[in-house]
């Protein structure tokens, strides 16, 4: 017995100095992720039978359906499982390595939409639709070195030149896949001619953070008919993540006082607001909508400037301002 007690002894000797991992304990190191997670919404057109075969899936809810139940999913050249709801349009691609960039390919027959995303977080929300297959399109076209996508983006005017041309070509009657490929084996040596790299791509300002009001500004609600009702002056608070050029956050609208404008009802008593919003920035522009309000401001690195727009068109609960009503600075 002399003799089991210490053995116990010299291993509880030994676990001190070298450390005994037990379950759970939080004295060892966590290790790196090994995966990322790229979810959110796939947005698909019409498309003429020529390129689906026999069959004409002619509005995007018979097209989605297809690919969830025969599609394929690739990222960076591997073929990856999915799971699409079409009734949402959300899809889910999780287990993927880790990398620097993901090259996302869904494709059914002769369709493919693409996103080429830098890495920015384990778990990343995106929208693939005829844009991003843009984007990706002349990435690839003009050779850019996809470890740079975080820093640099294909202009918005670019991407939605193409993005329409894939629109036209997809709803073509008629269209066969060699048209479709001899048609954009055209429109790319265009962009070639006429665009050069410089002007195809636009560094992406930081703007992760927060961003305040240095004096109250002015901003006014409306009444049913989109009339200004009343006249608030406020500070606002604006909060944002950035991942690429894609943006999320929240505008803090924190009352001081307000007056009813003339000769219009106020409707409702304005009280502070948290506007939950999303959106992009291109070159210094940014873009941010929120359920009833969306922002069109311009960005440096650390001032941002621009207005407020009601975007509900049925009742009038978003609020607005004047050109450059909201200037912010960042904090």
């Amino acid at each position: 017995m002399k003799g089991l007690h210490l053995v116990v002894f010299a291993i509880a000797f030994l676990c001190a100095l070298v450390g005994c991992g037990g379950g759970g304990g939080g004295g060892g190191s966590s290790l790196p992720p090994t995966s990322t997670t790229i979810t959110g919404q796939i947005e698909v057109p019409a498309v003429d039978a020529g390129l689906l075969g026999s069959v004409n899936y002619t509005t995007d809810k018979t097209l989605l359906q297809k690919i969830a139940d025969s599609g394929t999913c690739t990222v960076n050249g591997k073929s990856t499982a999915f799971s699409l709801v079409p009734a949402t349009h959300f899809f889910t691609i999780s287990e993927i390595p880790v990398a620097s960039f993901y090259e996302v390919k869904f494709t059914y027959e002769g369709v493919e939409l693409r996103l080429i995303a830098p890495h920015s977080s384990t778990y990343i929300t995106r929208k693939i639709n005829l844009s991003s297959t843009a984007e990706a399109m002349l990435i690839d076209h003009y050779g850019v070195d996809k470890n740079t996508l975080s820093s640099f983006a294909v202009k918005d005017e670019w991407k939605d030149l193409l993005a329409g041309n894939l629109l036209t070509q997809y709803t073509k009657s008629g269209t066969t896949r060699n048209a479709f490929d001899s048609f954009f084996s055209t429109e790319m040596a265009s962009f070639t001619n006429n665009v050069n790299l410089d002007a195809l791509l636009s560094p992406i300002v930081d703007i992760s953070g927060t961003w305040k009001t240095a004096i109250p500004m002015k901003y006014y609600t409306l009444n049913g008919l989109g009339e200004r009702a009343a006249e608030v002056t406020a500070n606002a608070t604006l909060t944002i993540k950035q991942s690429g050029n894609n943006l999320s956050g929240t505008l803090e609208l924190d009352v001081i006082s307000w007056t009813r404008v003339p000769n219009s009802d106020p409707g409702y008593t304005p009280i502070d607001e948290g506007i939950a919003m999303t959106g992009t920035i291109s070159s210094t522009r940014v873009a941010l909508k929120g359920k009833f309000t969306s922002a069109e401001l311009e960005t440096t690195s650390g001032l941002m400037r621009g207005k407020l727009i009601n975007t509900d068109d049925y009742a009038n609960l978003g609020v607005e301002t004047d050109e450059n009503g909201l200037n912010l600075v960042k904090q």
